[in-house]
């Protein structure tokens, strides 16, 4: 098995790639529409907690109160406005005040953008691999139940990997044209802005840069390092001036990796002896009883919100000094459970089987052409899981190493490698962890082209035997 070597995208001419990103952008569109159509009643309800939340602060920021907006009703105890990072409420609140509050219209955003990030799987693979490669991965992107799913809750989850997925476009693009420092200081604006949806890309810049030997030549990489890490921090920076101002603590983005923390480690204590809780209304239970204090069950983050969430920091690193061989299985085991593809309702779209004793009437049968689709894509995402996914992005990795361009590879495992090491300390959800997914299917893409190419010239040998 080999992997396919080509010129960088810049000797391709911008009208060649309108076609293959228009398609692509169609299906995923297609793609995302249908899921929406046939699973509207499961997904509606899921998380809807913490997406009243998000509507809540939205709604104070739509009628112009940003003083109550950016500090809270009774700041510094009460914290709860710095649980989340603020991006998701300010996106919500343009809606608001655009369209008035209508899921339909989050919704149809949030598919666009997660249709815009399958061209950037295409753009990155393209950039790095082949044509063909490229659209393979755009393809698997646009398919990809699990990606298609997650668009369409109401969360920041999936608006958070757009940023990311353009940041590691203008990298790898800065490594071969001019104009670089612009691409590089844009790129790290990107992980700044994903942070302002989730605050998981905190420390990505710092991967890239620790990339930068492999990936870059050796003129370039101070520069790199330099301007993504200032492109970052200029974007992030807003956030932690007003946590400063306002709440008087140097606290980056937001709150909420303390009872992630705890959390975290309670998913894999299940002889119960750390004591820890693996829910939100647990450990609420537990600091009311362990304080004393009954207003503390209500709200994670009201009353004493920060100091509350920097003594579970403290408890929690309490709890892996005395157990750090068993933490250090933990965090293992949960990276290896993030290479799992999330079970996600499947389309519940299949034909109308008029009965025997009933003729096939015109509706009958339109409405059966109209389930066509449904039924096809319900077939073809079956294949994504992880007994086929996974052994075949190990297949893409083998392949890569292998080849003569060690950059791809450690480019497009730095997304990877950045989530498998920095959040397996921490509860962690699917959602958290889709930019990982995205730079996977491209890895499975590599190998799945080979399949292809072979099958094709077995076929075109096949046919001439036969001519002849």
């Amino acid at each position: 098995m080999t992997v396919e070597h080509h010129a960088s995208r810049s000797a391709i001419s911008p009208r060649r790639l309108l076609i293959p990103c228009a398609v692509l952008l169609l299906l995923a569109l297609g793609v995302r529409l249908l899921v929406w159509h046939y699973n509207r009643e499961a997904i509606a309800p899921v998380m809807s907690g913490l997406t009243a939340g998000y509507k809540d602060d939205a709604r104070i920021l739509a009628r112009g109160d940003l003083r109550l907006f950016l500090r809270g009703p009774d700041p510094p105890s009460n914290a709860n406005v710095i649980a989340h990072p603020p991006g998701y409420s300010i996106l919500l609140a343009a809606i608001f005040s655009l369209v008035g509050e209508s899921d339909v219209a989050i919704r149809l955003f949030q598919i666009f953008c997660d249709s815009i990030s399958v061209i950037f799987v295409f753009l990155i693979s393209l950039e790095l691999v082949s044509k063909r490669v490229a659209v393979i991965a755009g393809v698997l992107a646009a398919l990809s139940p699990q990606l298609a799913y997650n668009s369409l809750l109401l969360l920041p989850d999936s608006l958070s990997v757009l940023p990311i997925l353009v940041a590691a476009y203008l990298v790898v693009r800065a490594r071969v044209t001019t104009g670089s420092w612009i691409k590089l200081a844009t790129a790290g604006a990107m992980l700044g802005v994903s942070c302002w949806f989730r605050p998981n890309g905190l420390l990505l810049p710092l991967f890239f840069a620790a990339f930068s030997p492999i990936v870059f030549k050796r003129g370039m990489r101070v520069r790199m390092i330099v301007l993504l890490i200032a492109g970052a921090v200029i974007l992030i920076a807003p956030l932690t001036i007003r946590n400063i101002a306002v709440f008087d603590r140097f606290i980056p983005i937001s709150l909420g990796s303390g009872v992630t923390f705890l959390e975290g480690i309670a998913d894999y204590d299940s002889d119960g002896k750390t004591g820890l809780k693996r829910t939100d209304v647990e450990v609420l239970q537990e600091e009311a009883r362990v304080f004393n204090r009954s207003d503390y069950a209500g709200s994670l983050y009201n009353p004493d919100g920060i100091q509350r969430e920097r003594a579970r920091v403290a408890l929690g690193i309490h709890v892996i000094r005395s157990r750090p061989f068993w933490f250090l299985g933990v965090m293992i085991r949960r990276a290896a459970s993030m290479l799992r593809l999330e079970r996600v309702p499947a389309i519940s779209g299949s034909p109308l089987v008029p009965g025997s004793d009933q003729s096939m009437g015109v509706a009958t049968f339109a409405s059966m052409v109209s389930r066509i689709p449904g039924v096809i894509l319900k077939i073809v995402q079956k294949l994504f899981i992880t007994a086929v996914v996974l052994p075949l992005a190990l297949i893409g990795i083998f392949m890569l190493a292998k080849s003569r361009r060690p950059y791809v590879l450690m480019f497009l495992l730095v997304v990877p490698a950045y989530y498998l090491c920095l959040q397996s300390p921490l509860h962690t959800e699917y959602r958290y962890v889709i930019a990982l997914h995205c730079f996977f299917l491209m890895l499975v893409a590599v190998p799945l082209n080979t399949v292809i190419m072979r099958l094709r010239r077995t076929a075109t040998v096949s046919k001439r035997a036969g001519t002849e």
